[in-house]
């Protein structure tokens, strides 16, 4: 009889220890499929360029970030820079693709993906000072009522309230956006500071433009970004929790540091 218990008892802990270790390794040597935002988002993801040539391969912070924390998980990835209003179509629906790496948040995003914040950055307004050579008044959010504000395609300007709603967001780039500030059909953009600061490692230096004026905008808080993820993914939720562990893991370990001043970042 305590012959049978011992048995029953060594099956019982066979049995536990096969089942976590089946969950645990749920993502163990298979491939995550990221698609994120073809009009490139230095330095986080872009491009690499070769003699000023660009390649096929993506890099950048968000990069480095991802292979920190799937290596030790033993998980393999691919990415694709898509335009952003497929990318984020392809998430929601989890075949092609699982996750994307910087997304800001709004409410509808919320719902479509476990979302994941990993970095924030600030926002700046950016307009042409061939048309307003002595800037701009912006003092607070209620003076944009004045300005015709142009955005880029899919993207999330959540942080102008209901200033959003009145904004033309059909341009599909960055180059495209400050052409049309310099023609003068519309007034003014936004971005993250650190975003067009990124682009100088592309080879586009946005702010030695000249004509480019810019300034951080007044009552808007530092924007959190998160790595959004496919809740149509079957493995989601495992998808998640490594990630979660991985970024406070580099966090508290201080491992994020010499990868933010790689990428001429500052840690905040």
């Amino acid at each position: 009889m305590k012959k049978f218990f011992f048995q029953i008892v060594s099956c019982l802990f066979l049995f536990i220890i096969t089942t976590f270790s089946t969950y645990a390794g749920d993502l163990n040597g298979q491939t995550i499929n990221i698609c994120d935002d073809g009009a490139e988002w230095p330095p986080y993801h872009y491009f690499k360029r070769e003699n000023g040539v660009k390649t096929d391969e993506v890099v950048g912070y968000g990069l480095d970030v991802l292979n920190e924390i799937f290596s030790k998980n033993y998980i393999k990835y691919t990415i694709n820079l898509l335009p952003w209003k497929r990318c984020l179509s392809e998430i929601e629906k989890g075949t092609n693709y699982h996750m994307a790496l910087s997304g800001s948040y709004n409410v509808d995003r919320d719902k479509a993906y476990h979302l994941v914040n990993w970095y924030k950055t600030t926002v700046y307004y950016f307009y042409s000072k061939k048309h307003y050579p002595n800037g701009l008044i912006i003092n607070e959010l209620s003076d944009l009522e004045k300005y015709k504000l142009v955005g880029l395609l899919g993207y999330n300007y959540h942080y102008l309230g209901e200033y959003e709603k009145k904004m033309y967001k059909n341009i599909k780039n960055h180059d495209a956006l400050i052409k049309i500030l310099h023609i003068g059909r519309y007034d003014l953009t936004f971005e993250q500071y650190e975003i067009f600061a990124g682009f100088a490692a592309t080879g586009k230096n946005y702010l030695a433009d000249k004509n480019l004026g810019y300034a951080k905008m007044p009552d808007v808080k530092p924007t959190w970004f998160n790595m959004m993820i496919s809740k149509n993914f079957d493995q989601s939720l495992e998808l998640k929790r490594i990630v979660s562990e991985g970024i406070a893991e580099l966090l508290w370990s201080g491992k994020f540091k010499p990868l933010l001043e790689k990428h001429g970042l500052t840690a905040k």
